[in-house]
């Protein structure tokens, strides 16, 4: 399934476009079983890392056309997900999570 691939770039893009527009930078490392490892991390004005509010385990099948997102914070694992490649809402919904995340930290910050 070649769309959940392009699918796939796109959802990494934009969790990158989101953690920026917050302050934050995203750093991901893809392995060859399609899993995805997502870091949104905090930094100084250095450039030293000073925390990691989110991070990610994004695991998708392209031959099924879904996947599995699994988030953690500095506690553990805070939520799974189960999405469908081909569903606007649930990606949008996958989205919405990493921003309020985002923004969630910085306010209790």
């Amino acid at each position: 399934m070649e769309n959940s691939k392009s699918l796939k770039q796109i959802l990494l893009s934009q969790i990158e476009v989101i953690a920026m527009h917050e302050g934050f930078d995203f750093l991901y490392e893809e392995d060859d079983e399609n899993e995805v490892l997502g870091q949104i991390i905090e930094r100084d004005d250095a450039g030293s890392i000073m925390d990691t509010p989110l991070s990610f385990q994004l695991s998708i099948n392209e031959e099924r056309g879904n996947g599995t997102i699994i988030y953690y914070q500095p506690e553990g694992e805070v939520a799974r997900k189960k999405f469908n490649l081909e569903s606007t809402e649930t990606i949008i919904t996958l989205l919405g999570y990493v921003q309020t995340a985002l923004l969630t930290f910085k306010k209790n910050k």
